[in-house]
């Protein structure tokens, strides 16, 4: 559902949502993937990154970038409904996303394909491997808030004066937030939050 960037970039209400931990459950998609590739039971990404050797690890990502997984993962319901209901406030909506969809161009085919065929309200996919969040400001300077389960993004934002709400979970837990970052437990806080 991209529109025209060109026209997008003059919006007032832009608002930004990450797609890998926000609107599936990144990081235990991938988490189960290896375990099933591998055999084994790991937890959590941390333990994952120190036990599995690194190119074993990039390994691992070509094959689950290439195998068309992402196109049926499992959609966080809170996030659809969140898109639907700040798409009917108004807002512009700009999914982003570290896929590498340069190196993999099937992956933006089929994150198109996921965020439609599960009904998420948007107006443009963001793409960029390295540094999401830079290109997004870039691109959309009118951007009011920004939705990240990455702590160091939402700290980097925050840092540049911009709203930016972070998702409690498994992998920021415990760590420090600089002013200007949210912390939700769930994603319908922020419905009530941004009134």
């Amino acid at each position: 559902m991209d529109h025209n960037i060109w026209e997008l970039k003059t919006k007032e209400k832009i608002c930004s949502i990450d797609l890998d931990g926000i609107c599936n459950y990144y990081p235990d998609t991938w988490i189960d993937f290896v375990n099933k590739e591998l055999g084994t039971t790991f937890k959590d990404l941390t333990t994952l990154k120190s036990v599995v050797a690194y190119d074993v690890y990039k390994k691992l990502k070509e094959k689950y970038r290439l195998s068309g997984v992402k196109e049926n993962l499992k959609p966080n319901p809170d996030a659809i409904l969140l898109t639907l209901r700040l798409k009917e406030l108004g807002w512009t909506i700009i999914i982003i996303t570290a896929r590498p969809a340069q190196e993999y161009p099937a992956l933006a085919k089929q994150t198109h394909n996921w965020l439609d065929k599960n009904g998420f309200a948007y107006d443009y996919v963001l793409f960029g491997e390295k540094h999401k969040h830079v290109r997004v400001l870039e691109h959309f300077h009118n951007l009011k808030f920004a939705i990240d389960d990455n702590s160091y993004i939402c700290n980097q934002m925050a840092s540049w004066g911009y709203k930016v709400f972070l998702l409690n979970g498994k992998q920021n837990e415990g760590l420090l937030i600089r002013h200007g970052v949210i912390r939700v437990d769930n994603l319908k806080e922020i419905l009530e939050l941004i009134k």
